[in-house]
């Protein structure tokens, strides 16, 4: 018996199993930066959405200390706002502050709580700080009131998120004297814009 010898194999088997795992790592790779990309994605919309909270939070914040039963509110002093302290009289001195510089500035804003004792609030690189301004008086019989902005400036996790809000409020006031010409002296109740 005559022994016939294999076919000789050519090695397209070889060739053909290389590509498809080169095919398989680059299908692999892109997948693993898709998700890193997304992945990247939802913690900073997280992030933003941690400062923005904490931007309304501070918001509040403020609406409580001009509530407050304290000076310069109760009752109203509308010398006090002068600057420091975080409390401006854009009434008295239009563009008396620099809303990207002081809002950033320490000395010149107030931090959340200061002036209502609220618990520092958690997950933020730094506490929020915010000021405020006296935007008018008015002591018009019924409608006797002041009108403030607050200006409420935020970060998230991480210190280059960063969420500045505002927003107006309007608090009822004692008027002495009566009419258009009295002087906003206390306060009582308050109503938002």
């Amino acid at each position: 018996m005559i022994q016939k010898s294999p076919p000789r194999q050519r090695g397209a088997v070889l060739v053909v199993g290389l590509l498809l795992l080169v095919i398989l790592t680059v299908l692999g790779t892109t997948a693993m930066q898709s998700t890193s990309l997304q992945e990247r994605m939802a913690g900073n919309a997280r992030d933003g959405n941690l400062a923005f909270q904490a931007a309304e939070a501070t918001l509040r914040d403020a609406e409580q200390y001009i509530n407050s039963k304290v000076p310069p509110f109760e009752p109203f002093q509308s010398n006090i706002f002068n600057g420091t302290g975080g409390l401006y009289n854009s009434k008295a001195s239009p563009g008396s502050f620099s809303l990207y510089n002081d809002l950033a500035d320490t000395t010149k804003t107030r931090v959340f709580g200061a002036g209502t004792s609220a618990t520092a609030l958690p997950n933020v690189v730094a506490q929020p700080r915010y000021l405020i301004e006296l935007l008018a008086t008015s002591c018009m019989g019924s409608n006797e009131s002041a009108l403030f902005r607050i200006t409420a400036r935020a970060q998230g996790a991480n210190d280059n998120t960063v969420v500045i809000l505002q927003s107006r409020y309007r608090r009822a006031l004692y008027c002495s004297g009566g009419g258009p010409s009295s002087v906003a002296s206390g306060g009582y109740g308050n109503a938002a814009l």
